[in-house]
């Protein structure tokens, strides 16, 4: 089955999820649209490293089932907050563990797909893993994140529709921000989930991620689309956040 048919598959498994509000309905496509989005961010990523068609192909398809999880979770628990449902990585292995979509894949192509839906949402990445494994994972979470920060700015930028499965629920306070979670920023690492006490702590946390990106290419995406300019507009324009600013644009070069 090729890439064309296992979108079919994909979009098929989807539509057992339609919910019958459209506010829930939204989320389920909105994670149906971050899905493919993503799948476009790996292809591009994928361009640029040079891959063979061979190694090429289960990448797309790790892409594609990255977040198959996302759909069973929201279905269940109504968020998609790990921390207070099912780590939608584990619930994505799962779930595809139980399908036929990877009999057509050799036991190591599968094996890594699997893995990879399994890990992609880490905080970190984990060390010594083997090289198609490791580059494997690296290509799916750097696609991930160029296409979650957009789709949350949509979100977060002033005047936004507010929607609460996206934004975690968070106190929209414009003028505050933690000092743990920007710290965490102005130290190079990564802010965590459980530091956030308001939106403007989440938009710390995207600024973070630049932190944790694997490809040149990714870097300069986050630089061409002027992602760390639009995050930090929406944030207190004060001294040091001018400061963290230069920090992240020079990081990125």
């Amino acid at each position: 089955m090729g890439i064309a048919g296992s979108i079919q598959k994909f979009e098929e498994y989807v539509t057992r999820f339609a919910r019958e509000t459209a506010p829930e309905q939204k989320n389920i496509d909105l994670k149906k649209d971050h899905t493919l989005r993503v799948l476009e961010e790996a292809r591009r990523i994928i361009v640029f490293l040079g891959l063979a068609q061979d190694q090429a192909c289960p990448v797309e398809l790790a892409a594609l089932y990255h977040d198959l999880g996302r759909f069973l979770q929201f279905a269940m628990y109504r968020t998609f907050q790990d921390r207070l449902s099912i780590n939608h990585g584990l619930l994505g292995y799962r779930e595809l563990k139980k399908t036929d979509w990877l009999n057509n894949l050799s036991g190591p192509d599968k094996k890594r797909i699997l893995l990879t839906v399994l890990m992609h949402n880490r905080a970190e990445m984990a060390r010594g893993l083997p090289i198609r494994l490791d580059t494997m994972l690296r290509i799916v979470r750097d696609a991930d994140k160029l296409d979650v920060v957009s789709v949350l700015m949509a979100h977060l930028t002033p005047g936004a529709q507010y929607n609460p499965v996206v934004t975690l629920g968070l106190a929209d306070e414009p003028e505050r921000f933690s000092k743990p979670a920007l710290q965490q920023v102005e130290s190079r690492r990564m802010v965590r989930y459980e530091q956030m006490k308001r939106l403007n702590d989440f938009k710390l946390l995207l600024l973070s991620w630049i932190y944790d990106l694997n490809f040149a290419w990714t870097r300069q995406e986050f630089l061409r689309r002027e992602y760390v300019q639009q995050i930090m507009q929406t944030l207190p324009q004060s001294k040091e956040m001018r400061t963290l600013e230069q920090q992240l644009l020079a990081d990125l070069v």
